[in-house]
């Protein structure tokens, strides 16, 4: 028996799973990646609607505004239809988020056992989280206009660059943001 409300994230993954039995060699597979995203997100909204439930006790202050950060970063995700295949996670999806429960402010510093660029990453995500909710709302539809170009989607790596790091993205990836962004 399922918990109440949990039959939408079984219908989208069993939607999912229903389009990856259909699918051919040499499909698109751009709405294989939508429909597993839209499942992922489906479930993580319910679990997120629950876990305001749990003993947050043993969790430090930090894994609990990561987790926040990472739920809104799901959306961004989705919306670009992140691709999930073994040689794109391994080229950009791999090293980015830690192996381990985050402790505490000492994650941060130099002296932590996470490499810097993941240091940032964690930083913006939980930057996200921590963004008003309004602010979060209008950057999220400003990113759907975005991505709703396959050519947007396929350069997603570095137009997520430019919203959550412009200060390290060239100038030019910034601009293509902005085109995307205007196109009609």
């Amino acid at each position: 028996m399922l918990p109440a409300g949990f039959h939408r994230g079984v219908a989208d993954w069993k939607a999912y799973f229903s389009l990856v039995q259909s699918a051919r060699a040499g499909d698109d597979v751009e709405p294989l990646r939508m429909a597993l995203w839209k499942a992922h997100k489906t479930c993580l909204d319910l679990v997120v609607t629950h876990l305001y439930h749990i003993d947050a006790e043993p969790y430090s202050d930090t894994e609990l505004r990561f987790l926040r950060g990472w739920c809104r970063m799901v959306d961004y995700l989705w919306v670009a239809a992140w691709p999930t295949d073994f040689d794109f996670m391994c080229e950009q999806g791999l090293d980015v988020l830690p192996e381990r429960l985050l402790v505490g402010p000492a994650d941060f510093s130099t002296g932590s056992d996470l490499p810097p660029e993941m240091r940032r990453t964690l930083r913006g995500i939980i930057e996200l989280g921590e963004s008003p909710s309004w602010r979060y709302q209008f950057n999220l539809t400003l990113w759907k206009r975005v991505m709703r170009t396959r050519s947007a989607r396929e350069d997603v790596v570095n137009l997520l660059a430019a919203v959550f790091d412009p200060q390290r993205t060239s100038r030019l990836k910034v601009v293509e943001l902005l085109v995307h962004l205007l196109r009609p």
